[in-house]
């Protein structure tokens, strides 16, 4: 039998990026959608913390303008209070990531992150940035920018001390700076291999009232929101309550307001405005030459069945076929995702791709289920399934509301990245931030499944593909039907018990303190009897190079004089492998053999 452990480097809580398996939608949610086709612009709200956002604003957008909308948090909060736990720092910040993707989820927005560590209070700009390089967090926004491509990018916070918070005033100040980088191709050159430059056409101030601080004035652009949406059945102001009660750490329950409410907004630089602020943007199908799809567009919302959506297929489809010639790269697959949804919800598609075990291991060969249904009298065909690779070519014919299954044993790559959160996958070089890959994860709320099965469908003779993460799916008594990514754990897991001890010359510890340039006499070391107590040792050197200690090293004396600077203990736990035996079989020295193939490249720190 195959043995497996996991080696962890440092406690932290992985990354649950919920499944985005296909789900049918509410008819309110498809005329939503089909609104959304008609505007070709997006906004971006900047701001520094979780829960600094105006949601109701983002709410109106989204909701009642029917316009994409997007929020660059700095940070991901993790200097902030927590009524939940006793997470803090990192952990906090990944619960706060968290809040933030569900409040998201509510309201419509999507969400945006830079590397900056949230490291608490601080007065001015000044001290923020004595933290923060500001360089590194405006390219972090410039990439943002450029892959969102807003027209108008909207600060929550002015530059100054009416920010209330050093870090607040910081991000009035980096989104600044990236609009006017973002058009400059000179800048961040190595974004321009993933996104062109990009120049929004203004960037405002969003004024407020907050206690005593009133930054509005009567000069000001006046915008009225918060507007009954019939759809929703509620005000963006309602939804924007449920929104930001989702920051359960923060204890930030908000009331849903209804009624319209009055938004100041102030030009910081760009295109001055007047009426809107999209004034001096053709934000429809005119800014690419394609006011013919605009016109369909607004005829299929006017017919629009909301107790029959999939009677708008045949016309989302010839619209399909036209967007598929927009000259205009970028909003031609821009509304193409955008399209391909529509079609997928008018059709009542339900389909996920799961399995019973919630974690594996690279190598592993796991028996996955495919549940698909469509509810429509438009043909809808299965033509092929690709299990990571390997493909399955079918002709399965969907009857409407019917569920039908498939089964296939996938195996997971050698080389399946481990899940965890991107941005703590490495430690960052500057003090203050999180590590930031360069590629087009960077700025997203969380890693993206990897794992993917390809669905190849034909809707009404067209073909559809739909990309499914390989998930795990449970019944929660409380909850009912969970399903949540399936996570790639390594192979093996220390966990480290104690920090740092040293063994005398008599076997028991001395004090726990650093070993001086000479090293220290270490004499004898216990692995314990079973898998469960069993304890290892390892040292690290100065060269940052990592041993792992057997017994019989430390009775010999084999470490004195190594030149030895940390040393620790750490537990040593079993993967969760139902086919594993126990350890014990193997001995001691499997074992540590296993764990130092594990351990051979990494810096571990006790």
């Amino acid at each position: 039998m195959k043995r497996r452990y996991f080696l962890l480097i440092l406690l932290t809580t992985f990354s649950m990026a919920r499944a985005q398996q296909a789900r049918p939608v509410s008819s309110g949610t498809i005329y939503h959608e089909i609104a959304q086709l008609s505007n070709l612009t997006s906004v971006l709200y900047v701001a520094a913390h979780p829960d600094d956002e105006n949601t109701r604003l983002l709410a109106w957008l989204v909701n009642d303008r029917h316009i994409r909308t997007g929020y660059l948090s700095l940070t991901r909060g993790d200097g902030g209070q927590n009524l939940l736990g006793s997470e803090q720092g990192a952990a906090l910040g990944l619960i706060r990531t968290h809040e933030l993707i569900e409040a998201r989820k509510l309201d419509g927005a999507e969400q945006f992150f830079t590397r900056a560590v949230d490291f608490g209070f601080s007065k001015t700009y000044d001290e923020t940035f004595k933290h923060w390089p500001r360089d590194i967090l405006a390219g972090d926004a410039v990439q943002v920018y450029r892959r969102f491509r807003p027209d108008v990018v909207i600060c929550r916070f002015p530059p100054d001390t009416n920010a209330g918070h050093g870090q607040h005033a910081a991000s009035a100040i980096i989104g600044e700076m990236a609009f006017r980088a973002s058009g400059d191709r000179t800048k961040y050159t190595q974004q321009l291999k993933y996104y062109d430059a990009w120049q929004p056409k203004r960037i405002l101030f969003n004024a407020f009232r907050f206690g005593s601080r009133n930054t509005t004035s009567e000069d000001q652009l006046k915008l009225p929101v918060g507007q009954y949406i019939p759809s929703l059945g509620m005000g963006a102001g309602e939804l924007a309550g449920q929104s930001r009660s989702i920051h359960k750490s923060q204890g930030a329950g908000t009331p849903s307001v209804a009624g319209v409410q009055t938004e100041y907004f102030k030009l910081v630089a760009g295109d001055t405005f007047a009426t809107s602020i999209f004034d001096g943007i053709d934000i429809t199908w005119g800014r690419v030459g394609r006011a013919d799809i605009g016109a369909d567009l607004q005829k299929i919302q006017a017919q629009f069945s909301f107790v029959k959506p999939d009677a708008s297929l045949p016309a989302l489809m010839a619209v399909r076929k036209k967007i598929l010639t927009v000259k205009d790269e970028f909003w031609r697959g821009q509304k193409l995702k955008e399209v391909d949804n529509v079609i997928l919800h008018c059709a009542g598609i339900m389909a996920e791709v799961t399995t019973r075990q919630p974690q594996a291991v690279r190598g592993d060969v796991l028996p996955f289920s495919l549940a698909i249904v469509a509810r429509t009298a438009t043909p809808v065909v299965v033509t092929s399934v690709s299990w990571l690779g390997a493909d399955s070519t079918m002709s399965l014919k969907l009857g409407a509301d019917t569920l039908y299954t498939v089964n296939h044993n996938t195996r997971i790559p050698e080389k399946a990245p481990i899940t965890q959160p991107y941005w703590l996958e490495k430690v960052a070089a500057e003090p203050g931030m999180y590590y930031m890959p360069s590629d087009t994860v960077a700025g997203l709320p969380e890693t993206p499944p990897s794992l993917m099965a390809q669905v190849q469908l034909s809707i009404a003779g067209e073909p559809f593909a739909m990309q499914l993460p390989l998930s795990f799916k449970k019944l929660d008594p409380v909850k009912g039907d969970v399903v949540e990514q399936l996570r790639i754990v390594p192979d093996a897991t220390l966990e480290f018990t104690n920090g740092l001890y040293v063994a005398g010359a008599d076997g028991g510890v001395a004090e726990m303190r650093r070993a001086d340039e000479d090293g220290v006499d270490v004499a004898r070391f216990d692995h314990g009897a079973d898998i469960g107590e069993s304890v290892l040792t390892f040292l690290k050197r100065r060269d940052g190079a990592v041993t792992l200690a057997e017994a019989g090293d430390f009775e010999s004396g084999h470490f004195a004089g190594a030149n030895v600077c940390e040393m620790g203990f750490a537990h040593v736990s079993e993967a969760n492998d139902a086919e594993s035996d126990d350890v014990h079989s193997e001995g001691i020295e499997g074992l540590v053999r296993a764990i130092r193939l594990a351990v051979a490249a990494l810096m571990v720190k006790p």
